[in-house]
């Protein structure tokens, strides 16, 4: 499950955002889970230039959600306070190499 699906667990389960995922999640074999988790867990970068397979395209704004690629997400007022734990290590990694 997408890292913010679980951490803004409310927000997600009440936007529908949570249910829609798992409903496209259970549509995938295990091979395409394996896929699917093998693809998400490379750095954010990486994924963001890779071509991401067309069997994907559905579920992967669900782990990009911060970006506001789905719709509940890029009009919350509430989202758009908190921020995830990718831009807190962004953050923290911009304060070291100041230092």
């Amino acid at each position: 499950m997408p890292r913010d699906l679980i951490m803004f667990r409310k927000f997600y389960e009440d936007s529908g955002d949570t249910a829609a995922w798992q409903e496209l999640y259970s549509q995938l074999s295990e091979e395409d889970k394996e896929e699917l988790m093998d693809l998400v867990s490379r750095p954010v970068a990486e994924i963001k230039t890779s071509e991401i397979p067309h069997k994907f395209e559905k579920i992967m704004p669900y782990y990009f959600l911060k970006t506001g690629s789905q719709a509940s997400v890029k009009h919350s007022k509430e989202m758009a306070k908190q921020i995830s734990f990718d831009d807190v290590f962004a953050m923290l990694d911009d304060e070291l190499k100041d230092d």
